[in-house]
């Protein structure tokens, strides 16, 4: 698969995305950038969701969630 750089606009898609299938579920859902990678991060209040928008942002794109520093409130 040919893997180009992630642009912002590529990570607000991912993070539309998110908040289109999470709403009121997730808050502060952010996508960053690092290295060739992605961080995400955001608030919610069970493990649940947090392991499903990891999962969500592995389909949504071929880069590698480095991080998931989505916090469970």
């Amino acid at each position: 698969m040919d893997v180009k750089p992630l642009g912002g606009g590529e990570a607000e898609r991912i993070r539309q995305l998110v908040v289109a299938r999470f709403g009121g579920r997730v808050r502060d859902f952010r996508v960053l950038v690092r290295g060739n990678g992605l961080v995400v991060q955001g608030r919610v209040v069970s493990f649940y969701p947090k392991q499903f928008i990891q999962e969500t942002v592995v389909r949504a794109t071929p880069f590698l969630v480095v991080s998931n520093d989505v916090v469970v409130d």
